[in-house]
């Protein structure tokens, strides 16, 4: 199926070069906690030579992350927007990275080098902002991975919800709209199976510090304590059911 992906490179070039690229000093709480959850599942250790794909890695942050954490393993990532990548690349080369490196592809046509070259998948943040979840699974397991790891927006049943934002919020009042789609944990788990991945784990997100609401209003997470003392996380109008999951043949 094709994708019209202009929405996507227009926000990442306009509204998340800042959000790429001030992780790579101080690393998100989601990137250190899908870090160390892929080290209880026993996927990657410091100790380990795997090589790991990173789709719609952005600058490539979040491997930067992991490739410190994990020096003996070789990351790659992958993400439609050249200009992303471009700056990603020279980000790395100059913080003297040896381990990992971005290359320019679409998800939704994964190029066939990767496959039987890689030991795992990641993909941080990307699913949910996609028009489905179908095509994007279908294309990574394609590449027979041994193991699929992801965070995304999920709830814990048999119920999914397709969610557009349209924020006005700009100067100019000219909105952007992007997908903060929420999707079943059992249908992909379902999806998975199918395709010879039987092995499904999923643990939720639980941020464990606090995030202030940012002042204009606009899209961004901040946390709100519940009685009980947990954490909800909250952007604009909408909950972010946060979830790492991972599928294994």
């Amino acid at each position: 199926m094709k994708q019209d992906k202009t929405p996507w490179l227009k926000l990442s070039e306009r509204a998340l070069v800042s959000y790429h690229e001030k992780q790579f000093q101080n690393p998100y709480r989601s990137t250190v906690s899908f870090a160390r959850w892929l080290e209880h599942l026993k996927l990657l250790s410091a100790k380990d030579s795997k090589n790991i794909l990173d789709i719609g890695c952005g600058e490539g942050a979040n491997i930067s992350y992991l490739a410190r954490k994990f020096p003996n393993s070789a990351f790659t990532g992958i993400d439609l927007n050249k200009t992303l990548v471009e700056k990603g690349n020279a980000i790395l080369k100059k913080l003297k990275f040896t381990n990992c490196k971005l290359e320019k592809g679409d998800l939704y046509d994964l190029d066939t080098k990767y496959q039987g070259n890689i030991d795992g998948i990641i993909s941080l943040q990307t699913l949910s902002w996609l028009p489905s979840y179908q095509q994007p699974i279908e294309e990574m397991v394609k590449l027979k991975p041994d193991w699929i790891a992801m965070s995304s927006l999920f709830y814990d049943g048999f119920i999914e919800s397709e969610i557009k934002v349209r924020d006005y919020s700009g100067l100019n009042k000219k909105h952007t709209e992007v997908f903060y789609n929420v999707y079943s944990l059992k249908l992909v788990e379902d999806l998975f199976r199918k395709k010879g991945y039987k092995k499904f784990k999923y643990i939720p997100f639980e941020i464990d510090i606090d995030i202030k609401r940012n002042k204009n209003g606009r899209m961004g997470t901040y946390t709100v304590k519940t009685a009980e003392g947990a954490r909800l996380q909250i952007s604009g109008p909408l909950l972010m059911n946060w979830y790492f999951i991972m599928a294994a043949k």
